[in-house]
């Protein structure tokens, strides 16, 4: 081994040693590889960045697109006749015309029961009214019939059966007729006078017992005050129980009520008045007096010498302060 060998000498001879060697493909597959591996990120890359373009592009574009206004936000504007001009949001628009249709729609429901209730009430009162009318009538006929019975049993008594046979049984069979036609319109207006009792006995207690629910409603202790209205409506105005017992309109009771209340606030008062004598009286508040020399010497010491203090000296002892 020469004396100049060296480590720096070995890898300069090495270096160009490599140099020297031609380049085969075999020698660089790597090289190869990497750069197809490098070429197809870089598609990717690309594609993914086209691809985010598109999306952008497709985000903005639907950005640029205006939204549909709500009709919170969407605003009426209009003119009358006078002039005046009005901006109204749609929503309220809106209310308001659902609101106009409620009302509508419930007043035209309660227009339709009134006419119905008032159709009924009519129809009532006529079917009443022609039945009062044929009740009338039947007690006309009856005492007709109980006139024509009399007359009969009269004129049968002065025939004489033996001398006039034959007027004597037609006489008698009149009468018979006329007996017959009397019990049957009496039987008849007995059962039409039970339906009208029955009725209205089925009225009275109908509204005796909406008048409760009213008056319940108002007064918690209404079965209390009832008694009370009862004993002194016949106590104090004379009222019969069987008069009371026909009343249905809740008016009356109120009436009843406050006229209670009042009678008993009035026995009251006596009671109150005693009490108020016999209580002790305050003993009325005593001022003193200044004596009249003590005013004149601080008058004219006032008028010496006048001065705020002494102006108030003065009133003081006046009693005008």
């Amino acid at each position: 081994m020469p004396e100049d060998f060296t480590l720096e000498n070995l890898a300069q001879a090495v270096e160009s040693q490599m140099s020297d060697e031609p380049e085969t493909e075999e020698d660089h597959p790597e090289t190869e590889s990497e750069a197809e591996e490098g070429g197809g990120e870089s598609q990717e890359r690309e594609a993914a960045d086209d691809e985010g373009a598109d999306s952008e592009g497709s985000e903005d574009g639907e950005g640029d697109q205006p939204e549909e206004e709500s009709p919170q936000d969407r605003v009426v504007k209009w003119k009358t006749a006078d002039g005046t001009e009005y901006e109204v949001p749609e929503s309220e628009l809106q209310k308001g015309y659902m609101r106009e249709q409620d009302y509508r729609q419930k007043t035209q429901g309660l227009a339709r029961e009134r006419e119905q209730a008032e159709s009924e009430i009519q129809n009532r009162a006529q079917q009443q009214v022609a039945a009062l009318n044929l009740y009338g009538e039947k007690i006309g006929e009856l005492h007709m019939a109980r006139a024509a019975v009399a007359h009969l049993e009269s004129a049968l008594k002065q025939i004489n059966r033996e001398d006039d046979p034959s007027r004597y049984a037609l006489v008698q069979s009149d009468l018979s007729t006329a007996r017959q036609t009397a019990q049957d319109l009496s039987e008849r207006l007995g059962k039409a006078t039970q339906l009208m009792q029955s009725q209205e006995a089925e009225r009275i207690a109908k509204g005796q017992q909406e008048a409760a629910k009213v008056l319940s409603a108002e007064m918690p202790d209404f079965g209390n005050r009832l008694k009370a209205w009862n004993k002194h409506a016949v106590e104090t105005y004379g009222f019969k129980p069987e008069e009371l017992s026909r009343v249905t309109d809740p008016r009356v009771f109120r009436m009843l009520d406050d006229a209670v209340k009042f009678r008993d606030l009035q026995n009251r008062k006596p009671e109150a008045v005693k009490k108020a004598a016999a209580a002790p009286q305050k003993p009325a508040k005593q001022t003193r007096s200044t004596p009249p020399s003590t005013i004149e010497t601080v008058r004219k010491r006032f008028n010496a010498k006048p001065t705020v203090g002494g102006l108030a000296e003065m009133l003081m002892a006046t009693g005008k302060v």
